[in-house]
């Protein structure tokens, strides 16, 4: 992917001892919201709910399966992921 950008912007990097370093546009590895999504929709799948009102019911407990330790987590995950990257480690 291309990200333009003007001479005097790299020349201002360059001189400063600045690094460019590039995100890729989307990586669900630097968004938390990811992992618990993927938690709560585990727990949904397991209900084998076959109403509209047991799906609703699954929907709405199922936000309590996922815990402030959970969420904790999952931001160390995202934070240990985007150290990698700016490390340029796999």
């Amino acid at each position: 992917m291309f990200y333009p950008q003007s001479c005097r912007h790299q020349r201002l990097r360059e001189q400063s001892g600045h690094q460019l370093l590039l995100l890729p546009p989307y990586s669900p590895h630097l968004n938390a919201i990811e992992e618990f999504f993927a938690k709560w929709k585990c727990y949904i799948k397991t209900r084998n709910s076959n109403t509209t009102q047991e799906l609703e019911n699954a929907i709405l407990s199922g936000c309590s399966t996922v815990s402030v330790e959970d969420c904790s987590g999952f931001f160390r995950d995202v934070r240990r992921y985007a150290l990698k990257g700016v490390r340029r480690e796999e």
